[in-house]
């Protein structure tokens, strides 16, 4: 009876060390070890394959213990207003070395605009904003931080006149609500510099046959309306489809139909980051 459960702790152990490597497809090594160890460890104990199977399932049922204890009651503002804000340069060192790359980049000319951000139930969201005059187009360093995680993330935004908006960024996650259809979005995860994203950007727009004379101009007072608007967007398109619905007070929060959406989003981020 004791090879079954040295083989559970060899696995686990094996998926433990997969995780402390960067390799993508190390990392889903570990994610299958889990797995094995689970469906080995439950199969040793009740010898029925189906109960080893549920093993494999219950990781995947995780998310919803989440889901159903914070998320489903958490209410969410259907406006952000964003405020200027001092940069969190202690907690984030990422801010400092995107902005050198940003300024420095050859093919274009962003400036420095200003910092933005909001808070809201123990998060902060930071966001420093650069634009490219010649180019219409907007580099945006977003700056997230919770109680149990940071991350941070780069995109680049152009607009159209008819208020199309082009967005290439490298954020880390799943979607946790569904885009609007004025929203196209190049999801590149691969992007692990700012001069890379750039030029991926670059080919979003010429897959579109946009240049800078089809874009549209911003203001430097604009920005920060239009990140607003964004998110406005966002939320008003996903109450449309019944992922939110209207809590009061300018407030929503998730339907069941938005829970089993982002759901789905975090088995994603499982199997994809893991």
């Amino acid at each position: 009876m004791s090879s079954p459960f040295l083989l559970v702790a060899g696995l686990a152990l094996f998926g433990f060390a997969c995780r402390t490597f960067e390799h993508i497809v190390i990392r889903k090594l570990g994610l299958l070890a889990f797995l094995g160890a689970s469906y080995t460890l439950l199969y040793a104990l009740s010898g029925n394959v189906f109960v080893g199977l549920l093993g494999i399932v219950l990781w995947f049922c995780l998310p919803w213990i989440e889901l159903l204890v914070r998320v489903r009651g958490m209410d969410l503002p259907i406006e952000r207003s964003l405020r200027r804000r001092i940069p969190p340069k202690e907690d984030f060192p990422f801010l400092e070395l995107a902005t050198h790359e940003i300024e420095e980049l050859e093919d274009g000319d962003y400036q420095l605009i200003d910092d933005w951000g909001y808070e809201w139930q123990g998060s902060a969201h930071f966001f420093r904003v650069f634009h490219d005059a010649d180019h219409k187009t907007q580099a945006v360093i977003c700056l997230t931080r919770e109680q149990h995680m940071h991350h941070a993330y780069v995109k680049l935004v152009s607009r159209t006149e008819d208020g199309h908006v082009y967005t290439t960024w490298n954020y880390p996650f799943s979607a946790s609500l569904k885009l609007s259809p004025l929203h196209i979005v190049n999801w590149d995860r691969s992007a692990h510099s700012f001069e890379s994203l750039y030029y991926s950007h670059q080919e979003l727009l010429e897959l579109h046959g946009l240049g800078p004379d089809t874009l549209t101009t911003q203001g430097p007072d604009d920005f920060a309306s239009l990140l607003q608007e964004d998110q406005k967007q966002m939320v008003s398109h996903n109450l449309s489809l019944g992922l939110l619905k209207a809590s009061g007070k300018g407030m929503c929060r998730y339907t069941w139909r938005g829970l089993v959406f982002l759901w789905t989003e975090l088995v994603k981020d499982m199997v994809r980051l893991h």
